[in-house]
């Protein structure tokens, strides 16, 4: 069985049991690898817009002799022939308005599917895009990997949705949540400091970090009740 990093673990384990996954940024292709191993799903696409990533999945599928249910394909995102089969979509390793382009070029997948995101980047961009295409956030999970907080999100396409992933993650009492909700706003905090000393602060950011810390500060409180 391959093993996993527990960033990729932390994707494997929201992945839902599907007869065809489609993973995104495969890069070496350990996670749908692992996902074939484990029974977890059927077949598996796995996609990479570099060459050089995509070899090193196809040597992952030899050696875990998958070659005849991991199918690589260089492509940008979702935008290739087939890629609709997919019930499951793994996203993660880019930021936040990398997954919205792909989302766009792929009005599909909003038809039912299944997405297991990870965003390094632009979370509340995102979200928000996901809310104003029929997109639900039905669960999101914490894990720390190498001293980095990632935050995973499942999402349903064709449910109409407003409940955030902090606040799943406040809903589920994920035991990271205060540790992650604590560095999330001291960077807020430094950021919004950084801001007031510049010579034109603008103060349209300046209100957002300050919204964002303050919601940042409230779900420290919630979890000082856990």
């Amino acid at each position: 069985m391959i093993a996993l990093s527990k960033r990729l673990q932390c994707i494997a384990n929201m992945v839902p049991p599907c007869a065809v996954l489609a993973d995104v940024g495969t890069d070496h292709g350990y996670l749908p690898a692992w996902l074939l191993q484990s029974g977890r799903v059927e077949r598996a696409l796995a996609s990479d817009v570099r060459p050089g990533p995509l070899q090193r999945a196809q040597e992952t599928a030899e050696t875990c002799d998958l070659t005849d249910r991991m199918e690589l394909t260089l492509a940008d995102g979702l935008n290739y022939p087939g890629a609709e089969r997919a019930q499951v979509i793994t996203i993660c390793g880019m930021g936040g308005e990398t997954m919205i382009s792909i989302l766009s070029a792929a009005p599909w997948a909003v038809d039912g599917r299944r997405l297991i995101l990870q965003p390094q980047s632009k979370l509340t961009e995102l979200e928000d895009w996901l809310f104003s295409n029929s997109y639900a956030i039905t669960d999101a999970r914490l894990c720390l990997d190498a001293g980095k907080y990632y935050l995973a999100l499942s999402v349903l396409g064709g449910e109409q949705g407003s409940v955030r992933a902090e606040d799943w993650l406040l809903r589920r009492r994920d035991p990271l949540a205060a540790a992650y909700f604590q560095r999330e706003a001291d960077k807020t905090a430094h950021a919004l400091d950084s801001l007031r000393q510049a010579a034109q602060p603008r103060t349209d950011q300046s209100d957002a970090l300050k919204r964002r810390l303050a919601a940042l500060q409230n779900h420290l409180k919630e979890t000082e009740t856990w």
